[in-house]
């Protein structure tokens, strides 16, 4: 939901551009600015397409990308862990934000604390949590301010 309020933000500032929306069942849906920007409570509700999809999956899309820069405006495992970014390398498609491999790395936050701390920048102490039950869970406390 976050990735389709930031879609409606870009597409105000690139009107120009295509938007393509890659939806959970895997299809690619090519919209209008119009469509995207009719749909309200971003953060809220889930974007359906009012058109049928363009491609069947993402794979099937990408030679429709060769030779375009592609803005990834996806938040989340999806748009961060590198996967989407190394299916784009191999493909030969431009795309903004980092590598895969810096994109993997800085998905894992122990690795890129590991890595910040090894170059001697200062990092917080942490605690990881693996494999705890549920009656662990509900001794949890979280403080914040």
């Amino acid at each position: 939901m976050v990735s389709v309020a930031s879609a409606q933000n870009l597409s105000t500032m690139i009107p120009e551009a295509a938007l393509w929306f890659w939806s959970q069942d895997g299809k690619i849906f090519e919209i209008s600015q119009t469509e995207l920007s009719e749909h309200n409570n971003a953060f809220v509700s889930q974007f359906v397409p009012k058109s049928g999809a363009t491609f069947s999956s993402l794979n099937s899309s990408l030679e429709a990308m060769k030779d375009k820069t592609v803005i990834i405006s996806l938040h989340g495992t999806e748009g961060e862990d590198g996967t989407l970014q190394e299916l784009f390398e191999e493909a030969k498609i431009k795309f903004t934000g980092s590598n895969s491999k810096s994109s993997k790395l800085a998905f894992d936050k122990r690795a890129t604390k590991k890595l910040a701390a090894s170059n001697e920048l200062p990092v917080v102490t942490d605690l990881a949590l693996n494999n705890f039950d549920n009656g662990e869970i509900e001794k949890l406390n979280v403080f914040f301010s």
